[in-house]
């Protein structure tokens, strides 16, 4: 080739920046490499370091077009990624485009190939083996990422047709080099003599993506923990004359993301099921099917029951009501209080559950666990729903009917809005099976404003209804927990 005949300079000149993303919320922090090798940014308990160890970069004169085998021949580039901070990381190595003088011309990425090693393991195999069976004479060419055998030939190139196909029959979307191997000792026996060759440990430029998301490599790294590159780089022996005279500047950037620690499930916790009219009730039965809702940071559904620690001495059978983003909560499963009047005097409503949260206060003073409530009822909301009088025709709820003073409580009752929320009504069995009992009824947080004197309850038929606010009945305690630690 006259192109090989002629020595022509090509520079691949490599220089560093380091670029650290956390998050969204923080700003992006840069250092450009000038007199030092060493870049470090530090931000919080995370600290990475990128060490240029071979300050000079790559420089190649009178390049020629390269073999793969004179390529891994080529100065290795070597760096290194350490984390001296606390928090581990996910991160990403880039390699960037550094602009060209006017009078040059950058090479083309199709021309350029790269060889990269992290802790001396080999990131840029092609995947594509070279499997020769010795007694058969035969040669197999298989390609690990898609998972077939592409062709096979004799040892004189000639084509074989026909094995492939029934060699491809055998072979799944997730099938690797060992699993073809297992299928011809399989057809051939276990004392197959066969070897195997990797065709290429390099990759060109190309696959990396377009400037500037090339993607050189990406990883994790732990604290306290360094991860070393080798990075070599050559033009690919098919390259063409167009690459005359052309140059390839670039440089590493690194992006990392500090990885969010995995969050420790409320210790207090101590069962999760999902609830089944049949065969889970109480979360107790043999016939209960567990339920990793939290465990893998699902949406935990209503009624999903939840035993629950609220002292160092007591668990609670409670069904989940609702999540929001650090805390679930949950109403017992059965009516821990069983009679109380909600309010003793007569016509006098707009002062709140006064008995009943004072009991409900006194029953649940030793329940540590739990997060204490405070509200201050015709002002405080759950979403749009106030602890409030309620149209008993409607239920719409009037925020400025109760003039009871500030609470802080470690329970408190449902209110019609939750209640709502869930599907109750004044229908007939329209709460879920598990938010009622055939045999006792329960109060809400909410008065009927229309009828004062009285306040709303769920009745053992699974509806709301309105009934004396001096009339015993029960309470199902309603509490706040955090999900995770």
């Amino acid at each position: 080739m006259e192109f090989i005949k002629k020595y022509k300079k090509v520079l691949f000149a490599i220089g560093l920046i380091l670029v650290l993303i956390l998050s969204c919320s923080f700003a992006w922090f840069k250092l450009n490499k000038t007199s030092t090798v060493v870049n470090k940014i530090r931000v919080g308990n995370l600290e990475l370091v990128l060490d240029d160890i071979t300050t000079n970069g790559i420089l190649l004169e009178k390049a020629i077009p390269l073999s793969e085998t004179d390529g891994k021949k080529t100065a290795q580039y070597t760096f290194t990624l350490e984390n001296k901070g606390s928090t581990s990381a996910n991160y990403t190595i880039y390699l960037d485009d550094i602009p060209l003088n006017d009078n040059e011309i950058r090479i083309q990425d199709k021309y350029v190939r790269y060889r990269l090693l992290k802790n001396g393991v080999l990131q840029t195999k092609s995947g594509i083996y070279k499997i020769k069976l010795d007694e058969q004479r035969y040669v197999i060419t298989f390609d690990e990422n898609k998972h077939k055998v592409l062709n096979i030939t004799d040892y004189n190139n000639n084509s074989v047709s026909g094995f492939d196909t029934y060699l491809n029959s055998k072979l799944t979307d997730e099938s690797s080099l060992d699993d073809l191997v297992n299928i011809l000792k399989d057809t051939y026996g276990q004392t197959l003599k066969y070897s195997t060759e990797l065709t290429e440990e390099s990759r060109l430029v190309s696959t990396m993506g377009t400037n500037p998301e090339r993607i050189l490599g990406t990883g994790a790294i732990n604290s306290k923990e360094k991860n070393s590159y080798t990075l070599q780089i050559w033009m690919d022996k098919d390259t063409t004359n167009d690459a005359m005279g052309t140059i390839f500047n670039a440089k590493l950037r690194v992006e990392a993301v500090q990885k969010a620690s995995a969050p420790t499930l409320n210790p207090n916790i101590v069962g999760i099921f999902n609830y089944k009219e049949d065969t889970c009730v109480n979360g107790e039965e043999d016939t209960c099917v567990i339920n990793n809702c939290l465990v893998d940071k699902e949406e935990c559904r209503p009624g999903t029951i939840i035993n629950y620690k609220v002292s160092d001495t007591e668990t609670i059978g409670f069904n989940v009501l609702h999540e929001d983003k650090d805390t679930i909560t949950l109403q017992a499963m059965t009516e821990l209080i069983p009679s109380v009047a909600w309010h003793t005097g007569f016509y006098t409503t707009t002062e709140g559950p006064k008995e009943a949260l004072a009991k409900l206060d006194n029953y649940t003073n030793t329940w540590s666990n739990v997060i204490k409530q405070t509200f201050t009822l015709g002002t405080t909301t759950f979403l749009e729903n106030p602890y409030t009088g309620c149209d008993n025709s409607s239920y719409t709820c009037d925020t400025n009917y109760y003039t009871m003073d500030e609470q802080t409580i470690n329970a408190r009752m449902i209110t019609v809005q939750e209640a709502k929320k869930i599907g109750c009504s004044k229908s007939t069995e329209s709460c879920p099976k598990w938010a009622y009992n055939m045999n006792s009824f329960y109060w809400t947080m909410n008065a009927d404003k229309g009828n004062d004197g009285f306040a709303i309850y769920i009745s053992r038929g699974g509806f709301f209804q309105i009934n004396s606010s001096s009339t015993s009945i029960g309470i199902r305690p309603v509490i706040t927990i955090k999900k995770y630690l």
